[in-house]
């Protein structure tokens, strides 16, 4: 299945698969994530289902890619009275959010609910 989270990680973020490679620990931690999340009982063998959680996976990943890019590209560039202008890296992050909430809702079916903990920690560490 990791294999399949590459190449979906890759179209997503266009990259090469040479590329890609580069980020086996994020699409590998994305996978196990998606995988922690799987409900009891569900059928990992079933090529359909194996595919929807793939695509959570990668989704994931491009997800976690984006939020490690954001701020790192070029946004303008000045020579002489020229000024280039390229789009905000923010769209990215937005669209990949909305890749990821897609994703997740066609494996639903296969995933429990990610989970909030909402509290405070008090003075010795303790979640209240």
């Amino acid at each position: 299945m990791y294999e399949q989270v590459r190449e979906q990680f890759a179209l997503f973020a266009g990259l090469t698969p040479e590329e890609s490679g580069r980020w086996e620990v994020l699409c590998r931690a994305a996978l196990g994530d998606t995988l922690a999340r799987l409900r009891p009982g569900a059928d990992l063998e079933d090529a359909e289902n194996a595919r929807r959680l793939a695509g959570a996976a990668a989704a994931s990943a491009y997800y976690r890619y984006c939020l490690l890019r954001t701020g790192e590209e070029l946004h303008s560039l000045k020579l002489g009275e020229i000024t280039l202008t390229a789009p905000e890296e923010s769209g990215r992050l937005e669209r990949s959010i909305r890749l990821r909430e897609e994703y997740n809702q066609a494996a639903a079916g296969l995933l429990q609910p990610e989970r909030f903990c909402f509290g405070r920690v008090g003075a010795h560490g303790h979640l209240h």
